[in-house]
């Protein structure tokens, strides 16, 4: 295995390099040889002056974000800054590619930087609910005064080295190999003997004035100065006010704060359940096809949206119809739809005219020779004839139609890969990928690519595509209708839906969804769990009087322009209040409750029968595809937050009105065990 830090020594330049591809990230264990490194090359008498550089394509992106979820190792980045600043010979940073985050903080201790003028640099803590740990906050205003440091530190944007913003911040720029141009600048720093170090650093406080005048703007504009935003402000309004190493020390008191705060815990959960969530599975080294063409094959109804997200993504595509009119309808709706990005100044005129060059609708089926991938909607009748390229891939659109036997009925040799985009696919940011165990993991990893370039999160399941988001909107519509059963008002469950982090609740969702399509549904949810039949009356029912949900204007909620309006005559559908019903006196958290213990229930199951990967996947969907907050984490998290066992408790006194909330026996291994989901649950 190949060192994590390597030095080298020429002329009297020592250079360490930071080698853990791809992108330098500093682990304990790298910080660790880093700090011998650094001893080291600053004992040698050979050495008079030192560059700290990446190997590959990038300087150093920081830290890991999985460590701020435990004990933070040692060295921190903090002591590795001092030990930089601190150095007897001069030290600069050879930066390239992307330096973000500890990396871009590391480079700040340093008493130069050469930069190509097209790295990256950002500090992106912010996104995260968190500050920067190791100095940031106090070497940044130095340099660039208040304003900008906080421009840097507020936004988390990325700004390139080249950008007049940061032009303090580099102290030369290169079009080539920032390696050669940081030694002829250490040597000279050397021999001259002289070289500043931050705590001297004073060209952002040259006006006092101003900066103070940037603090109290923003402190004016800040409503809530109790999350990462207030903390950033409060360090860099100190780093005024303090010498170096008490504003340091400031800062390093509300990082640790910062970073044990749930605000802080949430965030670090979404990014790492989408990283998570982007690991392919292993191809054991077989070739990933590329995709640059995709061939849709089917109906406007149902790959129309998808068509114009794959050209938005940059992709050539054929569009094949079975019949003329069809694919003449097509390409005006595709035309129209391109034509209203314009007019919403999504796109130029250039763009337009580019993107147009890129499809093609016909009734050709030769072209699908031309297709890298094809998504098949599973519309057109078997028996056409056709040859595919090499290495094509077949998706099938589930779960109306079954990938398993598409693929043979329409002469397709390999297994295809059934494809789930959750819908509206403008709103739903997931596509479930069905991954069976025959499926070549090559295969898989390309569509996930192809998922990825438009905008949204792939979810593998050996289950055909669909099931993972069919079983999660079951349970919790299914909860929804037992507690209606139950008496509880459907107004009244789905606030408390919102109250626990959902944008919508179960029966504005079924609403959405169509209430026939929900009544199919929850008819193998009924059947399932042995419900009784009475929630299945009420959608009946509404169905048979023409209260199909939103597109017909009624359901459970009235529809009128987008908004949804309670309807005092939805009464007339319901079960008639009685004595001994729990529900019309059920408190508004144990209705959050119900809903929880439904999809904790479903999570379990979906777990147990390896259905799918992780919990954060399940996290994932129900941010990404239902609309739980994605400031909350996910609901799964969430429960551990607040602890398992209580929900738990919750759970068994509800599943005296329904075995639906009787405890799935991983949740009751769970509590006994005192695990979460994501590690030691509370409580």
């Amino acid at each position: 295995m190949a060192e994590q830090v390597y030095t080298t020594v020429q002329d009297g330049v020592g250079v360490i390099t930071l080698n853990r591809p791809p992108a330098n990230v500093l682990t304990p264990e790298l910080r660790l040889v880093l700090d011998q490194h650094l001893d080291q090359v600053m004992a040698n008498p050979d050495v008079i002056g030192i560059i700290l550089t990446g190997a590959g394509s990038s300087f150093c992106v920081g830290v890991d974000i999985a460590e701020y979820n435990g004990p933070l190792g040692h060295p921190w980045v903090s002591d590795l800054c001092t030990k930089i600043e601190n150095s007897p010979k001069p030290i600069v940073a050879a930066m390239h590619a992307s330096a973000t985050g500890a990396g871009l903080e590391l480079a700040l201790a340093a008493h130069a930087r050469v930069a190509r003028a097209d790295t990256r640099l950002a500090m992106p803590d912010i996104k995260l609910g968190m500050i920067p740990g190791a100095g940031a906050t106090q070497r940044l205003p130095r340099i660039l005064g208040g304003q900008r440091a906080l421009e840097i530190l507020l936004s988390g944007q990325v700004f390139h080295a080249s950008d007049p913003r940061v032009a303090r911040l580099i102290t030369q720029l290169t079009q080539t190999s920032p390696v050669d141009g940081a030694c002829e600048l250490a040597l000279k720093l050397a021999h001259s003997g002289q070289w500043k170090m931050a705590r001297d650093e004073c060209a952002g406080f040259s006006d006092p004035v101003s900066y103070q005048a940037s603090v109290n703007g923003l402190k004016a504009q800040m409503r809530d100065r109790s999350g990462a935003a207030g903390d950033i402000l409060r360090c860099v309004e100190s780093a005024q006010l303090l010498p170096l190493a008490q504003g340091l020390a400031f800062e390093r008191v509300v990082f640790d704060d910062r970073i044990a705060s749930p605000a802080a815990r949430c965030a670090r959960h979404n990014l790492m359940a989408e990283k998570y969530a982007a690991i392919p599975p292993r191809s054991g080294g077989a070739r990933v096809t590329p995709i640059r063409q995709i061939a849709l094959l089917g109906t406007r109804d149902r790959l129309g949206e998808l068509a114009v997200l794959v050209l938005n993504a940059g992709f050539g595509v054929k569009i094949i119809c079975a019949e003329a009119p069809d694919a003449q309808a097509f390409d005006a709706w595709i035309t129209r739809a391109l034509q209203n990005l314009v007019k919403q100044g999504k796109w130029s005129e250039a763009e337009f005219a580019q993107r147009m060059t890129l499809f093609e609708c016909s009734t050709n089926f030769a072209s699908l020779a031309q297709g890298d991938l094809i998504i098949d909607d599973g519309s057109t009748p078997p028996g056409q004839a056709f040859d595919l390229r090499g290495g094509a891939i077949w998706c099938v659109l589930e779960p109306e139609t079954t990938a398993k036997t598409r693929a043979g009925d329409m002469g397709v040799k390999k297994p295809a890969i059934g494809l789930h985009p959750y819908q509206p696919m403008s709103e739903r940011q997931i596509v479930e990928l069905s991954c069976p165990a025959q499926h070549g993991a090559s295969d898989v990893a390309a569509v996930m690519g192809v998922v990825r370039r438009l905008g949204k999160s792939a979810i593998l399941t050996p289950l055909q595509a669909g099931s993972i988001r069919g079983g999660l909107a079951s349970a919790f519509y299914g909860a929804a209708m037992q507690l209606l059963h139950h008496g509880v008002s459907p107004y009244a469950v789905d606030a408390a839906a919102r109250e626990i982090g959902f944008t919508a609740g179960p029966f504005a969702l079924m609403d959405r969804a169509g209430l026939p399509k929900v009544q199919t549904r929850l008819e193998g949810y009924a059947s399932q769990h042995a419900l009784a039949a009475s929630p299945d009356v009420v959608l009946d029912h509404l169905v048979k009087d023409g209260r199909v949900g939103r597109s017909s204007g009624q359901g459970f909620y009235i529809h009128v322009d987008g908004q949804l309006h309670e309807d005092p005559a939805l009464a007339k559908y319901l079960p008639l209040p009685n004595r001994s019903q729990a529900g019309p006196n059920m408190s508004a958290r144990l209705i959050g409750s119900a809903l929880l213990g439904a999809l904790v229930n479903e999570a379990a199951r979906l777990l147990e029968g390896s259905h799918i990967r992780r919990a954060s996947d399940i996290d994932l969907i129900l941010v990404k595809g239902f609309g739980y907050s994605s400031a909350m984490g996910g609901p799964l998290l969430q429960v551990d937050m607040s602890g398992l066992f209580y929900l738990f408790k919750d759970m068994q006194k509800l599943a005296q009105l329904s075995p639906i909330w009787a405890p799935h026996d991983k949740i009751t291994d769970m509590v006994k065990q005192g695990n979460g989901f994501f590690g030691r649950s509370v409580g």
